[in-house]
């Protein structure tokens, strides 16, 4: 697969997991760290959870670059994606990746920094101004933590508690 495709492709095939009994891909190495990485690692973002959100992830192996003719300038690796049968029913798909998203937003800056950044986004509106909401409401997870350090548990249990401040 041409590399500049394969956050897409992943993107896609993401949307339709559930017509995969398996996916092997090559991809380039930086992409494929990205796809399998885990939580407080520096590899993790948007595309991790996506990813593993739909699918079971499993670096494989590693391709040097001088297996292939003429060499490219970047090193490649194999996964493979198992689709996940637990994956959890989202009432509001849509904010949740928004959510998400705006977490990764600013990746150096805290939790709260960045939702601070939530906005309404068409039909999701916020019953409360955003700082309203996270200056007066205790939360489980700690906002003075960065997006990185969020498992997918945790971004779940953010998204529920944000949910109630949503109108629909």
């Amino acid at each position: 697969m041409p590399y500049q495709i394969s956050s897409p492709f992943l993107y896609r095939i993401s949307k339709h997991h559930e017509s995969f009994e398996t996916v092997v891909v090559m991809l380039q190495k930086e992409v494929a760290k990205r796809v399998c990485a885990k939580p407080s690692s520096k590899d993790y973002g948007v595309l991790s959870l996506r990813t593993q959100f739909y699918f079971n992830t499993e670096y494989l192996f590693d391709v040097s670059a001088d297996r292939f003719t003429p060499p490219p300038n970047v090193e490649s690796a194999v996964i493979r994606l198992l689709p996940r049968k637990d994956i959890i029913n989202l009432n509001n798909p849509i904010f949740f990746w928004y959510l998400i998203e705006t977490t990764f937003m600013m990746k150096r800056k805290t939790l709260k920094n960045n939702l601070m950044r939530l906005k309404d986004k068409g039909e999701n509106k916020f019953t409360k101004p955003i700082a309203t909401i996270l200056n007066q409401t205790p939360f489980i997870i700690d906002l003075n933590r960065r997006g990185e350090t969020l498992s997918e548990e945790e971004f779940i249990i953010l998204y529920e508690f944000l949910l109630q401040f949503i109108t629909r």
